[in-house]
């Protein structure tokens, strides 16, 4: 090949070659004088000929040109000339690859840069949840016809996500089989130019009067290369990488939800036959939701000892010591009437009762005759590790955008229970939807959670005026948490001798470990350690007759009362049961103190005289039980929930249980 010949152009002229305007043969191996980094992009390039005569191109071509005429009567004497013969072969064969790199040009000008169809992907992600509730539907129920079906249906999911995704990913990697093609071409151009090359190398020796038209080819096949190298040039986007991040996350999170799902699919194996037919069973337990699968079937297979069998959407357990078992799902207008009708045995129900479903047990208010709470749970949110947001304070307008969970699922019943299901939010909920979108709030079930969370729970305010709690096992046990719910066993008026055996069993010591595994908060009392408020402090001073008070621990239950009333609730009553043996047990050097505390209906030295009487009504409970107890009130101080509310205000109206040490 032979060597090329240049002039430094740089403007600035900081390069001495620039301002000697000399001639550079670029061997192999050349560099710059000054280092500078765009030498290349500074060359202006010189004639084969200008390199060689030292810049006097001039009188070359005046000698090429007597040359010349010499060339055309050696020519017409000896009857050709070989190397024009080899130029034309040469550019014949360049013909093809300019046209073929003009046609490359005109693909990669038409194709442009794909754009984001948000359209599409939020089609894809609402089709994903669709399909994973599904999944998740059919393995409950053991329906093998419908996995397959889902299963189908995911592989075919899997596949419109990858091409959606590749279809405004193309430009990151260039056009494909264009880029491909376009590299080829450069080796062939590049192939045929070192063939040029040589071929003038022999010109500039032993005929120098065709040089200038190898010259010209080379300039040609240069400008030719130079465009086939743009294309090969992998291309990048030149849109908003932001959105095209945010595009492929999304995608990419519903992709990993639908592989997830196809996996559990193809673990499914069949479930044994049957035990008995469900027509056959001695005891049925109904539930709302998951509330049977998750809870009701835990206990029901330790009171009867027996393993849980699930199909189609049924749990069964074939006792020995109680026979025929069946938890099964049933809404919670049907609970009541199944219950009454003596359909059910026990219904589980994590909701308030209306009046007309009292009035079907034979009930004008709730009472542990027919009703006995067995566990706590609570609604949360959950939020990205990284977020900013740390609080929510309900009833406000300015919630963040929220993962409200799919219709039907689990979540999803409990946001609409708490007024959330109108909000204009996302369906998809939990864990993973807060991992996978930093900008979502994912709305959770406590009792779903693992101790390895590694999504952030949010803190809840229920007003302005009321403290910002996070949901754990004490505050939900309090229902301090505003978002917290119970869980409660009913049974008819007269009731089944083996419905009264499911009911204690579910509250007794055994039955609320069952509770606590399964990921509910028990009704086991706990001690709550930490700062404890000056003005509670003073309060329990003042109640014991000291001064001083060494030390103070709350216990993790809020006795609670009826509007206007001193008449404790469900909870309440059976939490005064506990209360005597734990603190025999647990603290028999201490004093007990109940701090009363009301709603903000009515003026404050009349909530401070309930207060007062509230928390005298419990301690004189527990002294019947040989419990050192004394008792004061605060009225409507430190609020747990909203007073706008008649369920805030019913959760403020409540007696805490401490015990302290003078």
């Amino acid at each position: 090949m032979i060597p090329k010949y240049f002039r430094c152009g740089d403007p600035t002229n900081k390069c001495q070659l620039s301002v000697s305007r000399e001639l550079v043969k670029a061997d192999e191996g050349w560099q710059c004088p000054c280092n500078n980094s765009e030498c290349e992009q500074l060359r202006e390039p010189a004639s084969f000929v200008d390199g060689v005569s030292g810049g006097r191109s001039g009188l070359v071509y005046g000698i090429l040109a007597a040359i010349a005429g010499l060339g055309l009567l050696l020519m017409f004497l000896t009857g050709g000339n070989p190397h024009r013969d080899k130029l034309l072969e040469l550019q014949g064969r360049l013909a093809p690859l300019e046209e073929k790199t003009g046609a490359l040009e005109g693909l990669v000008s038409s194709s442009g840069e794909p754009s984001i169809d948000e359209n599409s992907i939020n089609s894809f992600q609402k089709t994903a949840e669709s399909l994973v509730t599904r999944a998740e539907s059919s393995l409950r129920q053991s329906d093998e016809i419908e996995i397959t079906k889902v299963s189908r249906s995911l592989d075919e999911q899997i596949k419109n996500g990858q091409r959606l995704k590749q279809s405004f990913n193309r430009p990151n990697s260039g056009s494909g089989v264009q880029v491909a093609e376009a590299k080829q071409l450069v080796m062939d151009i590049q192939s045929l130019q070192d063939e040029g090359d040589a071929a003038m190398e022999l010109v500039s020796v032993g005929s120098i009067e065709d040089l200038p038209a190898f010259e010209d080819f080379d300039e040609e096949i240069g400008q030719v290369l130079g465009r086939a190298r743009k294309i090969a040039v992998p291309r990048t986007r030149t849109g908003d990488t932001k959105l095209l991040e945010l595009a492929n996350k999304q995608i990419d999170t519903s992709l990993a939800k639908l592989s997830s799902a196809r996996e559990r699919l193809s673990g499914f194996v069949p479930a044994p036959e049957s035990p008995f037919d469900p027509a056959e069973a001695e005891f049925v337990i109904g539930a709302p939701g998951d509330l049977g699968a998750d809870l009701g079937a835990a206990l029901a297979a330790a009171w009867g000892d027996g393993e849980v069998f699930e199909t189609s959407g049924l749990q069964m357990i074939d006792s020995a010591s109680k026979g025929k078992l069946v938890v099964k799902p049933v809404t919670l207008e049907e609970g009541f009437r199944l219950l009454s009708s003596g359909e059910l045995s026990v219904f589980l129900s994590d909701q308030t009762p209306s009046e007309s479903d009292l009035a079907s047990l034979g009930a004008t208010k709730m009472s542990r005759s027919i009703a006995e709470v067995i566990a706590l749970d609570a609604l949360t949110f959950l939020a990205h590790p990284d977020s900013a947001i740390d609080s929510i304070e309900l009833g406000t307008v300015s919630l963040p955008r929220l993962g409200i969970g799919a219709l039907g699922s689990e979540v999803r019943r409990q946001a609409d229970r708490f007024g959330f299901g109108s909000v204009n939010g996302s369906d998809v909920s939990g864990e993973n939807a807060a991992l996978a979108d930093p900008g979502l709030v994912a709305l959770g079930l406590y009792h779903n959670e693992t101790a390895n969370l590694r999504a952030k729970r949010l803190t809840v305010r229920a007003s302005s005026e009321s403290l910002a709690l996070k949901p754990s096992p004490f505050t939900i046990a309090t229902e301090d948490y505003p978002l917290s719910y119970r869980i409660v066993a009913w049974t008819k008026q007269s009731p089944e001798a083996e419905a009264l055996s499911f009911v204690k069993f579910a509250t007794s010591d055994e039955g609320q470990e069952v509770v606590a595994e399964s990921g509910y908060v028990d009704l086991r009392l706990k001690p709550m350690q930490g700062n404890v408020a000056p003005e509670i402090l003073a309060a329990l001073g003042a109640a014991l007759g000291v001064d001083r008070i060494s030390s103070a621990v709350r216990l993790s239950t809020n006795l609670r009362f009826e509007t206007g009333k001193s008449d404790l609730d469900l909870k309440a009553q059976a939490d005064l049961e506990r209360l005597p043996r734990y603190v025999a047990r647990s603290y028999p050097s201490h004093k007990v103190v109940i701090l009363g505390f009301t709603d903000s209906v009515g003026t404050e030295e009349t909530n401070r005289k309930l207060s007062i009487e509230r928390a005298e009504v419990v301690a004189t409970e527990l002294r019947k039980s040989q419990v050192d107890t004394r008792s004061t009130g605060l009225g409507p101080a430190f609020p747990v929930d909203t007073n706008a509310t008649e369920a805030g205000k019913a959760k403020n109206r409540r007696a805490e249980v401490w015990v302290a040490m003078p």
